[in-house]
């Protein structure tokens, strides 16, 4: 497997309570030719869980380590600060 193809399966995490903005997010993804696969989740807590690999996040082939986190930073249960 190549670097390109090898980077191109990392996955970006998503952390918005709102469905509208995740979505948003997504298109410009697409939009912007970023082809790697897209985890969502709905607060600072089920981040935390993600990241930790706590919970249902516990199956790391389903749920990779996050090359990149997007972060919404005024959610509910936990703030992304």
């Amino acid at each position: 497997m190549s670097k390109w193809d090898e980077m191109m399966r990392k996955v970006i995490l998503i952390a918005d309570d709102d469905p509208d903005d995740q979505e948003a997010i997504k298109r410009v993804l697409v939009k912007a030719n970023v082809l790697n696969p897209v985890h969502c989740v709905s607060d600072g807590a089920e981040a935390i869980s993600y990241l930790g690999g706590e919970g249902r996040y516990g199956d790391r082939t389903e749920y990779p380590h996050p090359a990149v986190l997007l972060l919404d930073l005024a959610m509910p249960s936990k703030t992304g600060l």
